[in-house]
């Protein structure tokens, strides 16, 4: 794949993923669940996001090859 592709589909996996991670923090915040579940839930959101990073960066370590 072109490395300017493969920057462009970085990069835009990374805003849809803070995208994904402010709606649940939204929907989180308007819910009425306990201080744990809310805890526990914005924590996977971040963990989303984490992932997200880990995956473009080995795919991109991977392409370099």
């Amino acid at each position: 794949m072109n490395k300017s592709y493969t920057l462009l589909i970085s990069v835009l996996s990374c805003i849809f993923s803070l995208l994904a991670i402010a709606i649940g923090f939204a929907l989180v915040s308007g819910s009425n669940m306990s201080f744990p579940l809310r805890f526990l839930s914005n924590f996977i959101f971040l963990l989303q996001f984490a992932t997200t990073i880990g995956i473009v960066f080995a795919l991109n370590k991977s392409s370099k090859k």
